[in-house]
C-alpha cells in the first residue's frame, strides 16, 4: 500500500468514526467516498454556525468554485 491509500483508508475510518458522515461528497462536482457529504460537519458544533454566517456574510469560498 502506498502512501496515497492510506491517507484515504484513514479518512475514510475518521469520516466513520469521527464525523459520523457516509462520505461521497463533491469536490469540484467529482464525488468522493472520503469527502463529506455534510461539509458542514467540518466545523466544531459549537462555532458552526457563527462560522458559515461570517464567511458567508463577508463571501469568503472554502474551495475554488464553491459559493
Amino acid at each position: 500500500m502506498n502512501y496515497r491509500e492510506s491517507e484515504r483508508e484513514k479518512a475514510l475510518r475518521i469520516r466513520d468514526e469521527f464525523f459520523k458522515d457516509p462520505g461521497n461528497g463533491e469536490h469540484l462536482k467529482v464525488k468522493y467516498p472520503f469527502v463529506l457529504k455534510q461539509a458542514e460537519k467540518n466545523l466544531w458544533t459549537k462555532i458552526r454556525k457563527e462560522a458559515i454566517k461570517y464567511f458567508a456574510d463577508n463571501k469568503i469560498v472554502w474551495w475554488p468554485g464553491s459559493t
